[in-house]
């Protein structure tokens, strides 16, 4: 977690395919899927992860149902 948007390391599909992005024990992420209508809404749930030793720990908690 940083002070800017979109600190390096990036990791998206697009970006990833230049500059490969290789996940350390220490790294903190968020993964943003999100869904888009155009003149209407949009919406994005943010998980934050910690890459650790041995997995992703998911570190954000909200309810499975929105």
């Amino acid at each position: 977690m940083g002070l800017s948007i979109w600190e390096q390391p990036v990791i998206s599909r697009l970006v990833s395919l230049e500059h490969p992005v290789t996940l350390e024990p220490g790294m903190v992420f968020t993964v943003e899927p999100g869904i888009y209508q155009p003149g209407k809404f949009g919406v994005r749930i943010e998980e934050d992860c910690l890459m650790t030793e041995s997995e992703i720990e998911v570190l954000s908690h909200r309810p499975a149902k929105l």
